[in-house]
């Protein structure tokens, strides 16, 4: 296994058949030579004031806070430290808002990719935006909407582009989010109310390659 995934997080891994392969690969994820596109949804909107009544999140930007998990154990969570903790960078884009079936809750469906791949990342940076992942117990509330029934952390990787080895040449490995039907479950019983409808956007290329532009992305 050339990398792994968070406990509860979907997707394509990895996985080197030979130790030359092994290394040629972690070598080339040492040097940002990989590209890792993820889907969460989020509680809140990003149009929306934060929980000090300053303005709304940008609806795409960039979370640069170092990650410290040198106390990291499997029943912890890593902390954002700039003093203590390695660098780790993560852009993110909304691409669609939901609500509740009364209105009172809004989430957000995010496309996000990672620069680096600190622990937790992901669900760290968004808790750091005050943004948590549904269904994140670690990061978020343990008692916040259980109605949506979401076991795990509501996050699926949907590309991975990685070289082979030995010829570098690149490839492309697409996951849908409706390979991953409890995470779809939980989206059918919001109301979409703008922005990608992704349960009927049939392939992850059209949502990975909206997002496709600039240096971000």
């Amino acid at each position: 296994m050339v990398h792994r995934l968070d406990v509860g997080t979907s997707g394509p891994l990895l996985v080197a058949r030979t130790v030359e392969a092994w290394n040629w690969a972690k070598d080339r994820i040492y040097k940002r030579d990989q590209l890792r596109d993820y889907v969460a949804l989020v509680h809140g909107s990003f149009k929306s004031r934060n929980a000090e009544g300053g303005e709304g999140l940008e609806e795409r930007g960039v979370v640069l806070a170092n990650i410290d998990d040198a106390g990291y154990t499997k029943y912890s969570r890593v902390e954002i430290s700039e003093a203590a903790g390695e660098s780790a960078t993560t852009f993110y884009e909304a691409l669609a808002e939901y609500q509740s079936e009364s209105g009172r809750d809004r989430y957000t469906l995010v496309h996000l990719r990672l620069e680096t791949g600190r622990t937790h990342q992901i669900r760290v940076h968004m808790e750091h935006l005050q943004r948590p992942l549904v269904g994140d117990r670690t990061y978020g509330s343990k008692a916040r909407n259980t109605w949506l029934q979401c076991e795990r952390p509501f996050l699926h990787k949907v590309r991975f582009v990685f070289a082979t080895f030995p010829s570098a040449d690149p490839v492309v490995v697409w996951s849908p989010l409706t390979m991953a039907p409890d995470l779809c479950d939980v989206l059918r019983k919001l109301r979409l109310v703008n922005g990608i409808d992704i349960m009927n956007c049939g392939a992850a290329e059209e949502l990975c390659l909206r997002s496709s532009h600039g240096s971000h992305y």
